[in-house]
Parts: structure tokens; C-alpha cells; sequence
């Protein structure tokens, strides 16, 4: 057999170390730029990404001036990003573009690279240009979104998105990524969204096949239950910090819990977390029929979603059914409109009665579990069917998250001095919409001494950063009194950024979750202004159940006067009375039911078995 053959062979085996050293050997004396190029991957994928990026250039410089140069240079300028050199990914495609300007594919490849050059303002510009060029082009409308969103360009974002909605009404590959990029936008209606969500879903299931139906299972109400959750997520983010507690605290005697973990690599939150499961499968990389096997094998009761629609999620997996009970929960703001999804754990705050027409699944609002002894029930809106519990029970549920603090978190601390004042915001640039900044602005214009301290991942960026101005600048506001916060090199340093603010303000129409939280154990009150969704809800829950309903604003004017009250109160601290204040806000936020990990795990056991009962009764 001929080197060449055998190659071929290790690689369609996916024996990627045993072909290693045979495409070497070859690559030392060949210019074939297919495999210099699948060299280059090998290297990648056994984790040698300097040599897997001169491999890939070699690749690209043997195939200049040939047919196959335009293709082959997307395909090199991905895997030298994916090799942690965007700057050099962004010559390729720059050069490609230019060379090449009919082929929108490279477009797309430079929008990407300059995202992860961390040109973000350039990369909208980009997208702009690209879209004008390329009216009818689907990845690049769903590409570009993404690039406008992360440079303040929302309203543009927005109208990429539906027009990439009106290309491919019903292709998944659009359906999903326009459903997810659109609750960051301005001007959308809760209803509107829901039937993107709605025709989303529906093609995701087209798209798979049939469901699995499982056969032969016992039905008994009061067994041992086992309970897949399936993430991303299972590492040092965000939601880890709302899985910990639950796990943590949960009925190990009821329930027995899988964690299918969809990404790697492991780190020091994956290590704490795994044993609070009873067992584990890693998934990372497997494809979905496989995971599918794995977790039917297991014989889960109920597979838990806690990832919805997002980018790093599977959403197939459950559109397939992995278990007779599929639940979506924690890090997806709505609906996921997949058919076989069958119940949505929220509250009555981020759901209250009526909002059963923006959910595909039926809504499990969490409630305070009865005593053990009286049963496991407890009370939730359940769609057209019956309703277990009255409107005024469900306006007292509690918060349908529970937040671990980070011991890495520094004390609170003011260095501020008397008569001055700094509103913060630390949450993502795509949150910022036009709705954002006229909040922020009125806040600012209510406290004319304060200034806004920001930190995102874009907004160092100098051309973003002209946006960002522009756009406070139009509403009255200086650039002066607005800065941005450096990039912190690590977890604490970006907590000890909070010690340099004085009030959190909430963005809209999606509200922070991880950051109100953050804020407050970092002993600042958060300011947010209730919406009419889920993601626009959200913060108003947090607040209620942190004893901050103070903080929650139901107008843009209401949001301004309480940034004005609570000022007035801070301004005239000095640094000591804004640390003890602080201080007081962190034990008040650590001691209320959102960090009540036992109190929570509790309710989550009593949803969950009530869950099953209302299923398992009605077979």
C-alpha cells in the first residue's frame, strides 16, 4: 500500500497520531497543497497549533495562481484563527477578498477574522460593506448580524437578521442563529419572536427525523428518577455558578443525576463539579447520534436542556428525544420552539400568567416546596390544561435561579471621593441597544456629576469605541463622562473592576443575569427596567428575590428618577460609608434566597418530581 493510501486510511479511521508521522514524512518534499493542507488539520487536532498554521500556510502558498486557490484559502484562513493567529487570518482573507471579489465566502472569512482580532468596529464596518454587496447571501447576513451586534449596530443586526429570516423561511441553519441574535434586538415583539422560535424548532425537527420513542418504561411516580443535564458548560462560566448550588444540595436519594458535558477542555470548575453528579459522560466532540445512544443508554428519566438554542448547544439532540421527559432550563432566555421539548422552568416574575403563549413547552413556574410529608406537588401554569396554582400564588413564586458566589471575589471596597458618583455596566456589547443607551443616558442626565464606567470585550476597540460616543453623544451625553475598563486578565481582577462603581445599570431588552448577580455580592444595587419577556424580566426577578424590588424600574422615566434617588444617598458618602454600604450589600444579597443553595435545590427537587407525576398520570 502506497504512503498515500495509507494516509488516507488512518484518516477516515480518525487515527489521527498514527498518520502524523506519515503525512511528515510526505510533507517534507511535497508542494500538493491538499495535503500540506490535511497535514494541517491533523496538527491542529492533536492540539499543535504553531506547527498546524505553517502547514496551512505552506498549503496556501503552493496552491497560488491554480484554480483551487480561492476555496483553499477560506479554508486555510479558518484553521490558522482556529490556530490562535487572527491577525495572520485576517492578511489571508483580506488578500483573498481582494483578489477575489466575487466569492462572498472570503467576506465572510474576513468579517470573522476581525471579530477575533478583536476589531469589532471594523468588522461591522465590514459586515455593512459585505451586505450591500451581497444582498442575497444567507451566511453572510448571519455572519455579519453577529459583527453589527458587537459593535453597537443593533438596529442594523436586527435587520440582517430578518432579512436572512426572509432568504431561507424555513432552513434551520438560519432559523436558529436569527432566533437567538434577535432577543438582543430593539423592536421585537415577544409574540413575533415566539413563531421564529416557533418555525425554528419545527424545521429542526423536520430536519432529524422521527422522534425516539421509548418503550417499556416504568412509569411508577415516587421512584428513584435519573436526570441527564446536558451542557457546554460543566467549566470555569457563568453558568456553572447557577449549577453548583443545585447540585451541590440536590436529593441524592431521589435523584440521580448524569452530567453529559458537550465541551472541553476540563478545568478547576469541571473538577468540582463532576463529583456532585452520580456519573458522567463526555461527549466533547461525538457527534449527535452517538451522544443520543450514550444518553438513552443510561436510561435517563428526564434529559435537562441548559443550553437551548445558543451556539455552543445541540439543540438536535433533544429535537431527536434523549428521554421520555425533556426539560429547557438556566442559560436560554425563551422559548426554545422545539416540539419535543416538554416543559420550561421559569417564575412568576420572568413568566406571570398569560405568558403561556410565548412558550412552545408547557411553563413550570418554580414554587416553595410543601412538606415532605403532605407530598411533592408543587404549583405551576400549565398551558391550556387546568391551572394548578391562582395568579396571586404565582406572583409570590420565588426566583427560578439560585447564584453560587465565587470565592475568588474581592472584598467590597470605595475609594470614591464625597460629591462624586460612577454607574457601571459589565455586560455583554450585544446587550447594548438604542433602548440601553437612552436608559443610560436619562440616568446621567438625572445625575449630572456621575460618569459611566463600562467593561466589554469590544469596547476597547478604537473604532468601537467611536460608535460608543457617537451614540452618547447624540442623546446630550459627553464622551468625557463615559469610560471603558480595560480587560481584566483573570476572574478576580474582574470583580475588583466593580469596586471602582457605585450603582449597576441593567441593559434592556435583555437583562444581565451573571452581572446582576456579580454586582450585587460585589455590594453595588442594580437598576433595571421590566419588560414584556422573559429576557427583559429577568433582572426584575433577581432584585425580588435580593430584597432590591427598589431597584425595579416600569418606565425609562421611573428608571431615571430611581438612578437620581439612589444617588443622591451615595453621593454624599464618603469612601468608608460607600464601603460599609457595600459591605451591608453583599451580606444582605449573600443571605437572601437567591444564594440559598439548600432552600433552591429543594424547590428544583419538588419541580422536578412534580414534572414527572403530571406525565407519568396522563400515560
Amino acid at each position: 500500500m502506497s504512503i498515500e493510501a495509507q494516509i488516507q486510511q488512518l484518516l477516515a479511521q480518525g487515527s489521527y497520531a498514527a498518520a502524523r508521522p506519515l503525512l511528515e514524512r510526505a510533507a517534507r518534499t511535497s508542494s500538493n497543497p491538499q495535503l500540506l493542507l490535511a497535514y494541517a488539520r491533523v496538527l491542529n487536532i492533536l492540539g499543535e497549533r504553531e506547527p498546524a498554521a505553517y502547514q496551512a500556510s505552506r498549503a496556501l502558498a503552493a496552491a497560488l495562481n491554480s484554480p483551487h486557490e480561492p476555496q483553499l484559502r477560506v479554508v486555510v484562513g479558518e484553521l490558522v484563527q482556529e490556530c490562535g493567529k487572527p491577525k495572520e487570518a485576517v492578511r489571508i482573507f483580506r488578500d483573498g477578498a481582494s483578489r477575489f471579489p466575487a466569492l462572498s465566502t472570503l467576506r465572510a472569512g474576513l468579517i470573522n477574522a476581525l471579530r477575533a482580532n478583536n476589531q469589532s468596529g471594523e468588522a461591522g464596518d465590514e459586515a455593512l460593506r459585505s451586505l450591500a454587496d451581497f444582498p442575497s447571501d444567507l451566511l453572510l447576513h448571519l455572519i455579519g448580524a453577529g459583527a453589527l451586534g458587537d459593535s453597537l449596530r443593533q438596529a442594523q443586526a436586527r435587520g440582517a437578521l430578518f432579512r436572512a429570516l426572509s432568504l431561507a423561511p424555513a432552513d434551520p441553519r438560519a432559523l436558529i442563529p436569527a432566533a437567538t441574535m434577535l432577543h438582543y434586538c430593539d423592536g421585537v415583539d415577544p409574540a413575533q419572536l415566539t413563531e421564529i422560535h416557533r418555525r425554528a424548532g419545527l424545521a429542526l425537527a423536520n430536519s432529524v427525523g422521527p422522534q425516539w420513542q421509548p418503550a417499556n418504561w416504568d412509569l411508577s411516580p415516587d421512584r428513584r428518577l435519573k436526570v441527564a443535564l446536558v451542557s457546554s458548560d460543566f467549566r470555569d462560566h457563568a453558568v456553572a455558578r447557577f449549577l453548583e448550588p443545585w447540585l451541590t444540595y440536590r436529593d441524592r436519594a431521589q435523584f440521580e443525576y448524569i452530567g453529559v458535558t458537550l465541551r472541553g477542555p476540563d478545568d478547576a470548575m469541571t473538577a468540582k463539579l463532576r463529583p456532585l453528579c452520580d456519573h458522567w459522560i463526555d461527549a466533547t466532540n461525538k457527534p449527535d447520534d452517538q451522544i443520543a445512544s450514550l444518553v438513552r443508554a443510561s436510561q435517563a428519566d428526564i434529559a435537562i436542556d441548559l443550553a437551548g438554542l445558543h451556539v455552543t448547544a445541540r439543540p438536535a439532540l433533544f429535537a431527536k428525544r434523549l428521554a421520555p421527559i425533556q426539560i429547557t432550563y438556566l442559560a436560554y432566555a425563551g422559548t426554545t420552539g422545539i416540539p419535543a421539548m416538554d416543559f420550561r422552568i421559569v417564575d412568576a416574575i420572568t413568566d406571570p400568567p398569560g405568558a403561556e403563549v410565548l412558550s412552545t413547552e408547557q411553563l413550570i413556574r418554580m414554587q416553595e416546596p410543601p412538606p415532605r410529608g403532605r407530598g411533592w406537588g408543587v404549583g405551576c401554569e400549565r398551558g391550556n390544561e387546568r391551572d394548578i396554582c391562582s395568579a396571586a400564588q404565582a406572583a409570590a413564586s420565588p426566583c427560578f435561579l439560585c447564584f453560587s458566589p465565587d470565592p475568588r471575589a474581592p472584598e467590597p471596597a470605595s475609594n470614591a471621593k464625597q460629591n462624586s458618583l460612577t454607574f457601571c455596566s459589565f455586560n455583554a456589547q450585544q446587550k447594548i441597544t438604542d433602548s440601553t443607551f437612552d436608559l443610560w443616558a436619562g440616568a446621567l442626565r438625572a445625575v449630572p456629576h456621575a460618569t459611566l464606567l463600562l467593561k466589554s470585550r469590544t469596547l476597547t476597540d478604537p473604532r468601537t469605541r467611536e460608535i460608543l460616543n457617537a451614540a452618547f453623544a447624540a442623546r446630550g451625553i459627553e464622551p468625557s463622562r463615559i469610560e471603558v475598563a480595560a480587560h481584566a486578565p483573570n476572574y478576580a481582577s474582574h470583580l475588583e473592576t466593580y469596586n471602582r462603581a457605585d450603582i449597576a445599570l441593567d441593559t434592556h431588552p435583555y437583562c444581565g443575569t451573571t452581572t446582576t448577580c456579580e454586582a450585587l455580592h460585589m455590594g453595588l444595587p442594580v437598576l433595571t427596567l421590566t419588560g414584556n419577556s422573559h429576557a427583559s424580566r429577568v433582572g426584575a426577578s433577581l432584585l425580588t428575590a435580593a430584597g432590591r424590588s427598589d431597584c425595579i424600574a416600569n418606565s425609562p422615566g421611573e428608571f431615571a428618577a430611581i438612578s437620581a434617588d439612589l444617588a443622591s444617598t451615595i453621593t454624599t458618602r464618603d469612601s468608608v460609608a460607600r464601603t460599609q454600604a457595600k459591605q451591608a450589600q453583599r451580606a444582605q444579597f449573600i443571605a437572601s434566597p437567591v444564594c440559598n443553595g439548600p432552600a433552591f435545590a429543594r424547590r428544583m427537587d419538588a419541580a422536578l418530581r412534580t414534572i414527572w407525576q403530571s406525565r407519568t398520570s396522563s400515560q
